[in-house]
């Protein structure tokens, strides 16, 4: 079963439904990671999570599930803690509540934590851990990071295949209701966020350059051979091919002043000047295409230019 389509639940309003819920039945709590000092949470705190040079969290979350109590309380089949990512649920833990294995360990009784991030460091013996990964900074986008409870009921059962591919039945479940949750305002360690700026600007020079060469490709086929083939179809002479050699000198002295900035020390220079490359790119290809009648005319206009500057002038005065 796809236990995803349990947590589609809008977090919105969730607050009326917290003060229906006694801490006793699960409690959250933040615990710091090199002490283990726990600290008590309510349901809908945001709290920091600081993240080390590495990627391992500072601050650990944990939900206390007791059984009896939740029982003694709520009538659902199942509850179950989940870590979302951006409303999605990616990690969770899932009790039945009458299952074989549960009834057997537990007998109704007990409290389980179910901790947000595996650090290694847990004290009690019969903990659940449900994120396993390490946090990378990917961006300046903000992730949303929540650890929710949700109460399911048992709603029939569905068929699946397992990893050995061995068709099997399990229960399944209603839509999860959300008793309460906490969210996470993750904080990274600027290291973390140096090492990611560099390595976007080295991704941002490389792709500059790459952009240089297919700009020039795009410049031959998409404006001089279109240029030429409309001013000097069959007789390529200077008298008919002024224009197309015009905007290839432009053009070239354009790429040479970009170039003398391709260099790591004046990268960030080097992707503006692309980019405004490209931008010059468009305009003469909207030149050419806006009237291809004019072209001849524009053929023997762009004689009377001398300098580049005059040419390129000329070329943004036909736009």
């Amino acid at each position: 079963m796809n236990n995803k389509k349990l947590f589609k639940v809008a977090l919105a309003g969730a607050i009326m439904l917290f003060s229906q819920v006694a801490n006793a039945q699960f409690k959250f709590s933040k615990v710091n990671v090199a002490d283990g000092v726990k600290t008590a949470l309510k349901a809908g705190d945001k709290v920091d999570m600081k993240i080390s040079s590495t990627g391992t969290v500072e601050q650990n979350f944990v939900v206390d599930l007791d059984i009896a109590a939740f029982r003694k309380v709520y009538k659902y089949d199942v509850v179950t803690i989940a870590y979302l990512r951006d409303g999605s649920a990616t990690y969770q833990y899932i009790h039945e509540f009458e299952s074989i294995l549960n009834t057997k360990k537990y007998a109704g009784k007990g409290i389980i934590p179910i901790y947000a991030y595996d650090n290694k460091k847990f004290k009690e013996t019969d903990f659940r851990v449900l994120a396993k990964d390490l946090i990378e900074y990917e961006g300046p986008t903000p992730i949303s990071r929540k650890v929710a409870v949700y109460g399911n009921y048992i709603v029939g059962e569905e068929g699946y295949f397992d990893a050995n591919e061995k068709f099997q039945f399990r229960n399944k479940y209603s839509e999860g209701e959300l008793l309460g949750f906490i969210e996470i305002n993750t904080v990274y360690n600027p290291t973390q966020i140096n090492a990611y700026n560099e390595q976007a600007k080295a991704r941002q020079f490389a792709d500059a350059q790459r952009s240089v060469d297919n700009l020039g490709y795009r410049f031959k086929r998409d404006i001089i051979d279109r240029i030429n083939e409309t001013v000097a179809p069959v007789v390529a002479t200077p008298v008919y091919v002024a224009l197309g050699n015009g905007f290839q000198e432009v053009w070239d002295s354009k790429v040479r002043e970009v170039q003398q900035f391709n260099s790591q020390e004046n990268a960030e220079k080097f992707i503006t000047m692309v980019k405004a490359l490209d931008q010059d790119y468009q305009l003469m290809y909207d030149v050419i295409n806006k009237d291809k009648s004019r072209l001849k005319t524009m053929n023997k206009e762009i004689k009377t230019k001398t300098s580049v500057q005059d040419k390129w002038d000329y070329i943004k005065s036909m736009k």
